[in-house]
């Protein structure tokens, strides 16, 4: 009887073939599980990165836009419009593909608005600056309010 337990006893010392299947089921699941996270991490890595891009590029647009006078602007919307602009026309340029960046094109539009402030409305113009993302994804939008000064 002792050597019957003896030889159930050393035979035990190694798994069997199905305790090795169930482990690598269970294995494999996991490790799918964070392989998907991975990839989910890594893409909105690269939206993160992409986006950081656009919001820069359109602060420099906009700063851009925003060195022009009241009138230089009054004249940019009418070449933007061929040679016409007048209230209430909004006016944008071409979507163009910015050199240097992949996949990214930008545009602005300036248009007469009315905003008011502490109940008083105030004319001006309003512009905005707008980076795509491939076929026509939004990415940034940045607006401003610029008024002639009296």
């Amino acid at each position: 009887m002792t050597e019957r337990l003896k030889n159930s006893y050393t035979s035990r010392k190694a798994f069997t073939l199905l305790e090795v299947v169930v482990c690598l089921g269970i294995v494999s699941i996991i490790l799918l599980s964070f392989t998907r996270l991975f990839i989910n991490s890594f893409a909105a890595t690269v939206q993160a990165g992409r986006t950081t891009q656009a919001t820069a590029l359109a602060q420099e647009k906009m700063e851009a836009l925003l060195s022009y006078s009241y009138a230089e602007l009054l004249d940019l919307g009418a070449e933007l419009n061929g040679g016409f602009f007048h209230c209430p026309s909004e006016v944008s340029s071409v979507p163009a593909a910015i050199e240097g960046f992949n996949n990214l094109f930008c545009y602005y539009t300036i248009a007469y608005d009315t905003i008011e402030l502490d109940g008083c409305p105030v004319d001006g113009l309003r512009l905005e600056v707008i980076i795509l993302q491939g076929e026509e994804k939004q990415v940034v939008k940045f607006l401003s309010f610029v008024r002639e000064k009296y």
